[in-house]
């Protein structure tokens, strides 16, 4: 399971006893293509992050999660993002 949720978290959450599980995401090194003045497509870099779980406010459990690499490139579409400035 995901964040350690094993073994007391577990017994926890099975008991009913209400904590909480935050994660946190940053998107790293993506690539604007540009072309013409706008954005034609992004290409995008690595996904890092954290996680925590909480009972009552105490931390639990803080972890941070290990560099992503997300593969792939996305085109904007018919309707480009103009990056001129409209007089």
């Amino acid at each position: 399971m995901p964040l350690g949720l094993t073994g007391g978290i577990l017994a926890l959450w099975l008991r009913g006893l209400p904590f909480s599980i935050s994660v946190e995401l940053v998107l790293q090194g993506a690539v604007l293509r540009i072309r013409d003045g706008a954005v034609r497509e992004v290409q995008t870099g690595q996904i890092k992050g954290k996680g925590v779980v909480k009972l009552a406010g105490a931390t639990l459990i803080e972890k941070q999660l290990s560099p992503v690499n997300v593969p792939g490139t996305f085109e904007v579409g018919a309707e480009p993002i103009s990056l001129r400035l409209s007089a």
